[in-house]
């Protein structure tokens, strides 16, 4: 199960400006995913760039920002490495 289909955002991980990791197997619009005290929906469809990243426009729907849209990088995979940046 992941935030598209349960309305539970997926634990993902900041992994530089602009940049997340998630515990998702897929990433497609209305995905929910939240790290740092920010929950974002991905409002895009993905745009693969390789390697299981992708450029998409999200929405910051809770937390600091809320309101705001930005365009980001995700890399889905189902583990998350927190000791990488």
């Amino acid at each position: 199960m992941d935030g598209q289909d349960s309305g539970v955002p997926v634990d993902a991980v900041r992994a530089g400006p602009g940049q997340f990791r998630l515990a998702a197997e897929r990433v497609e619009i209305d995905l929910l995913f939240a790290t740092g005290g920010q929950t974002f929906r991905v409002i895009s469809r993905p745009v693969d760039i390789g390697s299981g990243r992708y450029l998409v426009t999200v929405a910051v729907v809770a937390g600091p920002g809320a309101g705001s849209q930005l365009t980001v990088q995700v890399q889905v995979g189902s583990r998350l490495n927190r000791g990488r940046p």
